[in-house]
């Protein structure tokens, strides 16, 4: 067998003579297994008396032809749920010492052809073979772990080898795994016949505890289109040369501990090879030669080794303490290591993640290991410049791309600004400085600072408050402001609109605030002579105006349009009458005599909101919100009167009650005591409408009316009543539906009414 370099994933930590703040190198051994070779290097990296390498004996060895018989297969179909009514009774002879396979039942050859050999074998029809396919499958994914370590190197799981080759779908060719799985499954050796031997495929290979039924299935594997057809019959064994193999997945502890079927023989650097020895070197040449020219002998011995190395523990740590020393010791084979560990970390990603990924975890884990690799990383980073730059470049992409990592480093910042004087110092001097030099971010700054002022309603607060507090402690800046606004509102046509209309509104609501400019205005019309005579003129021009604008009387129309927009929606908190809005003004109880206003005015037409109105009042905005008086009773109150209109002097109307409330028109009709009958004609102007001549009440039979309506305990019963001049006319003059419960209840309430009175 050829030499073959295989990959330890165990990372070294190497430290530089120099001293222990330089960066470690983690690397992978490659380490070197020469199994045939004529000198032994085992002592390099193994004890002597602790080695495990194993050379397969050249002497020749005999197995026998036993094919299941008939009990044997119906107990198989069984177990794969397959049917036996196929199986025919053979007589097969048992061949001691078999050689080649004599004859063979040819296959299908679509893809199925080991499901179909194995189906045949059991039941001798082929058909079956999605039964056994399924049966081998669910058999491998029930057993994942116990079949784990016979997978091919590229697959890492079980599940992954099913899903990659499909196993589950037909026409997919069976490998080695799914054939060692079957001989689990039945509990029955399978021999195939591959390259002029026998390999067998035996369920002792995942445990020797297994029982094993005797007789076996025999296949012959064609080579050269890669076929299984079923072996009927074997010829004598004469000058053949028999070597059993185990399965190229199978374990390495079952390959090389069963000596009952494969001798063995141990190679130490002290043995002399005898003449029979060389005979074996020269076999192990020929299986260096098969080594370099068959991939798939190449991948079976790499396995081997590679289960070998995971499975024997303290293999494995000499192994690992023996690569660890020649890299120490050896430059020429650290250098080629290390140059080989990096072009391996730049060109295969799954290496360099998995690399990253142990270095992460032992950084977490490892207390030492992290404090020497931080001091090792500030040591590089301020003594190479180029690395310095490239960390830069680095966090500020990652900064920009990763916003978690923003986010932490946000946050770090934050925290380090509060906690640390020194550092928040420098921060606010560089902010500073930057400021005053950088116009780009001078800009940047400023509209931050606006946007941040709009939407954070505590940072706008805040800054409320501290300009404030400022503006009336610092003189200076106090100025500065006052000239700066001015400045702003001469200039600013936009500002001075928003400013007027802000004082406006001010002025409006905040009565404070409205006392305040009235006493000031004041009392700048005494003292100031210029703006006395400035306010004059005003005036004297505004009423010029207004004179010139009443006799204009498209300009009288628009200003009555404007006045009767709304309607009359405003109650006098007195006369309880309505008024248009400019009729009126708000009622403020300081400015009457407290007898008076407490004995003419009501706030039953206020609304004030409480917890049973929704989120958005209906009247929140209109007039109902505030409370009125009108002018007349106003003038009245402020002598000291009663107005004559005053709810007070017994003017106050009743609310219709809801008995009286709910009923439509015509029910109010049926109830009625007098029907009243008029003549009612259009008026010539006005879109108004009168009565002319007399108007003549009928009396209205209530007896007949209680009497012909049907009486029900349903309170949802609704007839349909035609009212009619007389019974005998067609036509109708009201047609609606009537309720009885509201005729009741109203003449319940007129009755009881009437008793009062």
């Amino acid at each position: 067998m050829n030499t073959s370099d295989y990959e330890l994933p165990e990372i070294v930590e190497v430290e530089n003579e120099k001293g222990p703040d330089l960066t470690k190198v983690h690397e992978k051994i490659n380490v070197t297994f020469d199994i045939y070779s004529s000198e032994s290097n085992a002592n390099d990296n193994i004890n002597k008396n602790e080695s495990d390498v194993e050379i397969v004996s050249a002497t020749d060895l005999s197995y026998d032809f036993k094919p299941i018989n008939t009990i044997a297969k119906e107990k198989l179909c069984l177990i794969v749920k397959i049917p036996t009514k196929h199986i025919h009774k053979q007589i097969t002879n048992t061949i001691f010492d078999m050689g080649p396979p004599s004859t063979t039942k040819s296959i299908t050859g679509d893809g199925n052809c080991l499901f179909r050999a194995i189906s045949y074998a059991l039941s001798n029809r082929q058909e079956f073979y999605g039964n056994i396919r399924k049966a081998i499958v669910d058999h491998l994914i029930r057993n994942a772990e116990m079949f784990k370590s016979f997978l091919q190197p590229r697959f890492k799981t079980v599940e992954e080898h099913i899903q990659t080759l499909q196993m589950k779908e037909n026409n997919v060719w069976g490998t080695e795994l799914e054939i060692i799985a079957c001989a689990d499954l039945l509990k029955t050796d399978i021999y195939t016949y591959y390259n002029d031997s026998w390999i067998k495929y035996s369920s002792s290979q995942l445990c020797s505890k297994n029982k094993i039924n005797v007789q076996a299935i025999y296949l012959q594997h064609l080579t050269g289109i890669n076929h299984y057809e079923v072996v009927t019959a074997v010829s004598q064994k004469s000058r053949y040369q028999n070597r059993m193999q185990s399965s190229p997945v199978g374990r390495e502890k079952s390959e090389f501990d069963r000596k009952c079927e494969v001798p063995t023989l141990k190679i130490n650097d002290s043995d002399n090879y005898s003449d029979d020895e060389s005979k074996v070197l020269s076999k192990a040449e020929k299986e260096r030669i098969r080594y370099r020219k068959d991939e798939e002998f190449k991948a079976r011995k790499i396995s081997t080794l590679k289960r070998k190395y995971w499975e024997n523990e303290t293999y494995r740590d000499n192994l690992i303490q023996a690569g660890i020393k020649k890299y120490r010791e050896d430059k020429d084979y650290r250098d080629a290591l290390k140059e080989s560990g990096t072009q391996k970390y730049k060109e295969n990603e799954d290496y360099r993640d998995n690399l990253i990924q142990s270095g992460i975890q032992k950084y977490q884990e490892n207390d030492k290991y992290r404090e020497k690799l931080k001091r090792a990383s500030i040591y590089k980073y301020e003594e190479d410049e180029q690395h310095k730059e490239h960390v830069k470049q680095a966090s500020v992409q990652k900064y920009k791309e990763d916003e978690k990592h923003k986010e932490l480093v946000k946050q770090a910042s934050v925290q380090k600004y509060k906690e640390d004087e020194k550092h928040k110092k420098l921060v606010k001097q560089a902010s500073v400085q930057k400021y005053k030099e950088d116009e780009k971010h001078k800009e940047h700054v400023k509209l931050a600072s606006v946007k941040k002022y709009k939407e954070d309603e505590k940072h706008k607060e805040h800054v409320k408050l501290v300009s404030v507090h400022k503006y009336k402690e610092d003189e200076k800046h106090k100025e500065h402001v006052k000239q700066a606004s001015v400045q702003k509102y001469k200039e600013d046509e936009k500002h001075k609109e928003h400013v007027k209309q802000a004082s406006i509104k001010k002025y409006k609501e905040d009565e404070k605030h409205k006392e305040h400019v009235k006493q000031a205005s004041i009392q700048k019309y005494a003292d100031d002579d210029s703006h006395r005579c400035k306010v004059k003129q005003q005036t004297e021009t505004r009423r010029e105006n207004l004179k010139q604008e009443n006799k204009q009387i498209t300009e009288v129309i628009r200003k009555f349009k404007d006045a009767v927009e709304k309607g009359p929606e405003c109650v006098c908190s007195c006369c309880l009458r309505l008024f248009f809005e400019k009729q009126v003004l708000i009622c403020k109880k300081g400015s009457y005599d407290n007898s008076i206003y407490d004995s003419c005015t009501t706030e039953k037409y206020k609304h004030t909101c409480t917890d049973d109105c929704n989120t958005h009042c209906a009247f929140e905005g209109t007039c109902r919100t505030s409370l009125w008086i009108c002018y007349t009773c106003h003038r009245k109150m402020i002598k000291g009167k009663i107005p004559a209109d005053s709810f007070s002097n017994g003017l106050m109307l009743e609310d219709v009650p809801l008995e009286l409330k709910q009923l439509n028109a015509i029910e109010q009709q049926l109830i009625a005591l007098n029907i009243p009958f008029m003549k009612i004609m259009a008026l010539p102007k006005g879109g108004q409408k009168g009565v002319h001549g007399p108007v003549v009440c009928v009396p209205s039979d209530l007896k007949k009316v209680t009497t012909i309506l049907p009486r029900s305990e349903d309170e949802s019963l609704l007839l349909k009543v035609k009212l009619k001049r007389k019974l005998n006319y067609k036509g109708y003059e009201k047609y609606q539906f009537v309720r009885p419960n509201h005729l009741e209840q109203a003449l319940v309430y007129l009755k009881d009414k009437k008793r009062m009175v």
